[in-house]
């Protein structure tokens, strides 16, 4: 998913990250209000790969080269 991510334009990835924000936040709130038996594992997981997956992206000082993949 990393190679995949750092293929996309900046405008994609963007819409992307808010897009994976939002679902992880939905299913964090469906847990916090019993509308489901799970959600806060995978909304807080969903939540953490968008941030690893951004500062992967624009924050890491060591770029990988297209080949590789962490």
């Amino acid at each position: 998913m990393q190679k995949w991510f750092n293929n996309l334009n900046t405008v994609s990835s963007i819409v992307i990250s808010f897009l994976l924000i939002i679902v992880g936040s939905y299913f964090f709130y469906l847990r916090y209000s019993n509308q489901i038996g799970f959600g806060y594992f995978i909304g807080v997981g969903i939540l953490i790969e968008t941030i690893i997956l951004n500062y992967k992206r624009y924050y890491n000082s060591i770029k990988l080269m297209n080949d590789e993949e962490e």
